[in-house]
């Protein structure tokens, strides 16, 4: 194992600047995005050096240091340092590159150990915790190798995260940048007066504190990994039973099937999970780029929270879909609307800016009970950074902990027994944690309620990695 750095080449993007000011959407300072991209072969780590510093280049924030301000009305910066980027490189002779390799979602993602969170949320001044750490395993057994990436979520969503990954993959290969440059400029302000239709929770916590919350139990059950597949033929069958199931009510309405597919989940928590009270609310995780009042390409963060109202149930599993499907999609078309997206902006920044200077960790899997927090990824292209191993590539992503967070993402290739990869695009991978005496209930409740919304064939369940 030996680490080195790496430097962004100059000039940067931003050169001329000593500090980029972040605005208060960014202050996830207790989250990182992780990621670990398989290529089936070993890589030229001198050709991927020189690949990450022009990346860096461009992503400059990457190699700068978070400053926090001497007053919580002022700004918190990056201080545009341009640090070495740490690069360890691990060789491995283990026998399969996780402890669940057909399952996506890892934790802990062990290809891309996380950077000091707690640190970063304690920081004084101007902090000296690394952004970004790169971890590179070459499987020496398996011919393979690892590109784990962990950035801070204070400068990374999952599209910068992927945009960036997909720089590094398209450098690489010696390829010029396919992608828009990410935007940097100053957002427009947004309203601080939030309507109290969108106001969100706040799980906030305090990271100095043992047991941390989803460790205590007494706050969160013992709980584990549940995830399962749907190939794009369930998928597309569930959707086409809820909407003929409307048509029959007189009441057609036009639903994407992920909002069916919330419907399910939400109605399996509330089922499995008889001791809590049952699932009214979700709140949908959303990229606000392009949306009136960020720029489509806009570096860092762009998501916000939307929050459905309140769900009646009627204990009937199509009547009780379709109505949480139907809340979910009115929930996203008001959003058509600049002056609630700038309300929904508005919650996340309060919500941030509080918890960043209180010290404070947020974890939205600590939501209560009636509600679900929805990540949907399901639509990015995670396999696109393939570094030149196009079809053959895999990847391996990091879960928050904490109960009724929800991940949905499209699955990895299918790698058959004789080394070749089968495709499983328009497939969804949904997985969450869930209290580990009960993920048998859960699952014989999923395949059930799949069943009595038209799905053909039986729900996959892989083996997770907790």
């Amino acid at each position: 194992m030996a680490t080195h750095y790496i430097f962004p080449r100059q000039p940067t993007i931003l050169a001329g600047r000593d500090y980029f000011e972040l605005s208060h959407n960014n202050l996830f300072l207790s989250a990182n995005v992780s990621t670990a991209h398989v290529i089936p072969d070993d890589i030229d780590i001198v050709r991927f050096d020189h690949a990450l510093a022009r990346t860096l280049s461009v992503y400059p924030l990457c190699a700068g240091r978070l400053v926090r301000p001497d007053t919580a009305d002022q700004p918190w910066k990056i201080h545009l340092t341009n640090s070495g980027i740490p690069v360890q490189v691990i060789d491995s002779d283990a026998d399969q590159v996780t402890a669940a390799p057909d399952c996506l979602v890892q934790t802990p993602l062990t290809l891309s150990p996380s950077i000091d969170l707690f640190v970063l949320v304690d920081t004084v001044g101007t902090s000296d915790v690394d952004l970004m750490r790169i971890t590179i395993t070459r499987f020496t057994k398996l011919g393979c190798t690892s590109i784990g990436v962990n950035t801070s979520h204070c400068i990374a969503d999952g599209t910068t995260h992927l945009n960036f990954m997909r720089m590094l993959s398209q450098y690489y290969q010696g390829l010029d940048c396919l992608d828009p440059l990410p935007y940097y400029e100053p957002q427009a302000t947004v309203c601080t007066d939030v309507p109290s239709a969108t106001r969100l929770p706040q799980p906030f916590y305090d990271p100095s504190v043992r047991p941390l919350p989803w460790d205590d139990p007494s706050i969160c059950p013992p709980s584990s990994l549940f995830t399962f597949r749907l190939t794009k033929e369930q998928y597309d069958e569930i959707h086409q039973h809820i909407t003929e199931f409307s048509n029959t009510l007189d009441e057609p309405v036009r639903l994407s099937r992920l909002d069916v597919l919330i419907g399910m989940i939400a109605q399996a928590h509330t089922t499995s999970d008889p001791k809590n009270p049952p699932i009214t609310k979700v709140i949908h995780m959303i990229n606000q780029r392009g949306m009136g009042i960020m720029h489509k390409d806009s570096a860092c963060n762009g998501l916000i929270g939307c929050l459905t109202r309140s769900v009646p149930r009627t204990d009937d599993l199509e009547h009780d879909v379709l109505a949480f499907a139907k809340h979910v999609r009115k929930a996203l078309l008001t959003l058509q609307d600049v002056n609630v997206v700038r309300g929904h902006a508005a919650t996340v920044m309060n919500i941030q800016r509080d918890a960043a200077w209180r010290k404070k960790g947020q974890a939205f899997g600590l939501i209560d009970h009636g509600t679900i927090f929805v990540n949907s990824t399901h639509k990015f292209d995670y396999l696109s950074p393939h570094f030149g191993y196009e079809g053959r590539t895999l990847y391996y992503y990091s879960h928050p902990p904490g109960a009724r967070f929800v991940k949905v993402l499209p699955p990895n290739p299918r790698v058959l027994p004789d080394g070749t990869f089968q495709s499983r695009k328009g497939d969804v991978e949904v997985v969450f944690f869930f209290p580990t005496d009960r993920k048998n209930e859960m699952k014989g409740i999923i395949s059930r309620y799949a069943k009595t919304l038209g799905v053909s064939g039986e729900i996959e369940f892989p083996a997770t990695s907790s």
